[in-house]
């Protein structure tokens, strides 16, 4: 079985700020290609899906399953750490599923 995780995104700066399009969001927060995160969680089987819940920027992640899942968040939390970046968002994880 595969997995989905529902994340939910925030502005660090603004955390009650709505969204009026995933692209408003990604671009006021730099959440780009160029930045120093892309793919550094690259365990995905799928593209991430991102959509907006009452203003609120979501994403659905896709792995094959939890092993993926998992390495892939410990490549992240390293990369953050290690290299002492400062993101402009908080995301936090709200569902984990089998698909």
């Amino acid at each position: 079985m595969a997995i989905r995780v529902k994340k939910k995104f925030l502005s660090v700066a603004e955390p009650s700020r709505t969204w009026s399009s995933v692209d408003q969001f990604k671009t006021a927060l730099e959440f780009n290609d160029s930045g120093p995160l892309k793919n550094v969680a690259s365990k995905q089987s799928k593209a991430t899906e991102w959509f907006i819940e009452d203003g609120v920027v979501h994403a659905y992640n896709f792995y094959a399953n939890m092993d993926d899942k998992n390495a892939a968040v410990t490549a992240y939390q390293s990369k953050v750490t290690n290299d002492s970046i400062t993101r402009k968002y908080t995301m936090s994880e709200l569902a984990v599923e089998e698909i």
